[in-house]
């Protein structure tokens, strides 16, 4: 259905696809996977035609519908959440033209040429709009909203009040309800709690097209797909199985290949022996002679080159004291709606623990409070003796300083660290090279997150508070985190819908 042959392409001089070449076929379900930075996203350009190959042939079938979710925020129309649904699935269309060929119809005469024709259109828009489920439309709607963690209020708001993951829900419910023949989906939970991402699971084990996605989240790759595409090294890597078999297949491959290069290393050794012990004796001249030809012909068996694994650490803070928070009747309310009423809870010096609940529930909202970014109704937060806290949450970012580059913004932070450690976090967190001197404003909504990460990671803290910190991590750096906070002695609080992270 869809081919890519011997696909080159670079940017900036830098070679990202090396005669790479894939085949997606009808009712697949991919998961496409490789560190940051190896063109996933970009792959997704290439195959919508956002971006052209340097060489190689790329087919998609013109007669495939294609949904495609973006990682970046987009911007949505000022009208309401159903509307705009309608909007995108073509069901807008649809009901215009019916009501414009009913109002027609009723003052044109029903024995003219012109009736006749606007009763064609009406029949043939009255087709299309019982293929969209017209009457059932907005029920179905409704359904699918819910199950992203929308509530009733929400569906005569406007898509331009909703914060960024909310509008990321909006068009991920209208990709859902176009019901494409293919979908490409790129890291679909990064705005899902867990509720909605167990039902989008269950959503899209029912939905018969393509599903193409790239995903952190290893459960939902293990759940929802049945093939691995990698790209590693410019080309792409099939395996027959979701993301856990990926991994064992990846381990078993790597050993079996660390063998092959052990029994070649010996057999060249011994040769090499062979040649050094009887180099000058006659009689054995032509042996010699014959295993230095074969010596010459020997394919050596390399290791593909994988990245350098790094190691991040979180700089000790100062040891705070035993109880490090104790919030007492905590209340919280926006009009005449309690979010959370009467919340009591100790945390204790070295304590890791996961918020839980519910879309809604307060979770973002109970860790502003303690962070001191936002008041209670009532109650109150106490903080122990010589905690230091840092805050991490999706709007952090617009406390970073746009007039800086990202060099510049981690260069104002008071620390210890070496620029060579500096650059090696920089680096752990995927800005590289060149990237650390792209100005702030450039960056896009994941840069801006990694790098406030990376500014925390940075501080001598005693507490950290984090709101979905992995959201814009790839795997390898998910897992670095994973490994500083295991090792982090301070006290933690996390909000996160990474079901394998927690």
């Amino acid at each position: 259905m869809i081919q890519l042959q011997d696909i080159y392409l670079s940017f900036n001089g830098k070679t990202l696809f090396n005669s790479l070449s894939l085949s997606i076929n009808e009712k697949n379900r991919i998961g496409l996977v490789g560190n940051n930075g190896t063109g996933k996203t970009t792959l997704f350009h290439i195959i919508l035609g956002k971006t052209t190959p340097d060489r190689g042939l790329v087919e998609v079938p013109n007669n495939k519908t294609i949904g495609y979710l973006p990682q970046d925020l987009v911007e949505l129309e000022p009208i309401n959440i159903i509307d705009f649904l309608k909007n995108v699935t073509g069901l807008k269309v649809v009901e215009t033209t019916l009501k414009s060929c009913e109002h027609k119809m009723a003052f044109t005469d029903p024995q003219s040429d012109q009736y006749q024709n606007l009763l064609k259109k009406y029949e043939e828009a009255s087709h299309l709009f019982s293929v969209f489920d017209g009457y059932s439309f907005e029920a179905k709607s409704k359904k699918v909203l819910h199950g992203l963690g929308f509530e009733e209020k929400d569906y005569s708001k406007l898509c331009t009040e909703f914060s960024g993951g909310w509008k990321m829900k909006i068009l991920l419910a209208s990709i859902l309800l176009s019901n494409p023949d293919i979908m490409l989906l790129d890291e679909p939970t990064n705005h899902l709690d867990t509720e909605n991402m167990e039902w989008m699971e269950k959503y899209l084990e029912d939905y018969s097209g393509t599903l193409v996605t790239i995903s952190h989240d290893r459960r939902f790759l293990d759940k929802i797909t049945q093939l691995t595409f990698e790209i590693f090294n410019g080309k792409l890597n099939l395996y027959h199985g979701n993301y856990s078999f990926y991994l064992k297949e990846k381990d078993q491959k790597r050993l079996l290949i660390e063998k092959e290069i052990e029994t070649q290393r010996k057999k060249i050794e011994k040769t090499e022996a062979f040649i050094e012990r009887f180099r000058y004796k006659a009689t054995k001249a032509a042996q010699v002679q014959s295993r230095i030809k074969m010596l010459e012909k020997f394919n050596l068996i390399e290791m593909e080159k994988e990245a350098k694994p790094v190691s991040i650490h979180f700089p000790p803070g100062e040891r705070s004291g035993l109880e490090v928070l104790k919030v007492e009747n905590l209340s919280k309310k926006y009009d005449s709606r309690f979010v959370f009423k009467n919340i009591n809870f100790s945390l204790y010096r070295g304590e890791k623990v996961a918020l839980a609940g519910v879309n809604g529930a307060g979770k973002s909202t109970l860790t502003r409070i303690i962070s001191g970014n936002e008041d209670p109704t009532s109650g109150q937060v106490i903080y122990g003796d010589k905690v230091k806290i840092a805050f991490f949450s999706q709007e952090s970012a617009q406390n970073l300083n746009y007039a800086h580059t990202i060099w510049e913004e981690i260069g104002s932070i008071p620390t210890k660290m070496l620029d060579i450690e500096k650059r090696n976090l920089l680096g752990a967190f995927l800005f590289s090279g060149d990237d650390i001197y792209k100005p702030i404003p450039v960056l896009s909504g994941g840069e801006k997150a990694r790098l406030t990460l990376v500014k925390i990671l940075m501080n001598e803290t005693n507490f950290l508070i984090l709101d979905e910190p992995t959201n814009h991590l790839d795997m390898s750096t998910n897992e670095l985190f994973q490994r500083a906070l295991m090792e982090y002695s301070g006290t933690v609080l996390i909000v996160s819908h990474d079901r394998y992270f927690l």
